[in-house]
């Protein structure tokens, strides 16, 4: 398989490997399959105000290693026979599963002060 072997994070550039060394399985790593850290908001712009915010650790995985792909067709009720999906499974060698770990998270909520 064909995989990138360096991400690049802000202003610098980890290099990786692919091996199976940790007990999560076979992992793009720099040692461990874990990529340091990151973080997310999930918010509207405009009032009324709520949302969720934290941040982590990632792992990047191979795709055909864990198989979340045919979940998601479920998920989102896309048939397996679809056109779109035997091409999204198609490409299964070639892509990669981010786990994300939330370390923190936290949320707030003014919709009741601000209605």
């Amino acid at each position: 398989m064909d995989f990138p072997t360096s991400a690049r994070c802000g202003t610098s550039t980890t290099t990786m490997r692919y091996g199976s060394a940790c007990s999560d399985g076979p992992a793009f790593t720099t040692g461990c399959p874990t990529i340091r850290a990151f973080g997310f908001e999930i918010a509207g712009d405009s009032p009324p105000y709520f949302g969720v915010r934290g941040r982590g650790t990632a792992n990047l995985l191979a795709a055909a290693e864990v198989d979340v792909l045919p979940r998601l067709l479920d998920r989102y009720g896309i048939d397996r026979d679809s056109s779109l999906a035997s091409w999204l499974l198609s490409r299964r060698a070639t892509e990669l599963t981010i786990k994300l770990m939330p370390e923190w998270i936290t949320s707030w909520d003014y919709r009741d002060r601000m209605s």
